[in-house]
């Protein structure tokens, strides 16, 4: 699962993760007032998380300067969040699953339409997703 698109429905025009997480219901609203839960496969995602020997998650959220372990949960706390508005219960499958991190954004960017200016910027910023 990838942090802020777990439906692969929502695109978020902020991408701090406070900030996400307080518009994730409104626009998660308008997603399933448009088109509802037909457009995901539902049972199908269920399955293959029961079938699966772990989880693995992309962790792209921007983290702080002043890094610590703690941070890089971030990502792994949102996408929970994420899956609760599916029913799926990812503390659940943390207790049968390893729960791992596939993939570490790293590049000093803040969005998805730029790119850190220079190799100073991304010195500076290495974990700003």
């Amino acid at each position: 699962f990838n942090y802020d698109k777990v439906c692969g429905c929502v695109q978020p025009e902020e991408r701090d993760p406070i900030v996400y997480n307080q518009t994730y219901p409104e626009r998660m609203q308008r997603f399933k007032d448009k088109w509802g839960f037909a457009r995901i496969d539902l049972p199908g995602v269920k399955e293959l998380l029961d079938a699966s020997d772990f989880i693995g998650f992309s962790s792209y959220a921007p983290l702080p300067a002043d890094l610590t372990p703690d941070s890089l949960e971030i990502s792994l706390q949102t996408a929970a969040w994420e899956l609760r508005y599916f029913g799926i219960d990812l503390r659940r499958y943390s207790k049968i699953k390893p729960l791992i991190y596939s993939e570490q954004g790293l590049g000093g960017c803040t969005d998805n339409n730029t790119i850190a200016p220079d190799l100073e910027y991304v010195r500076n910023h290495p974990y700003s997703g």
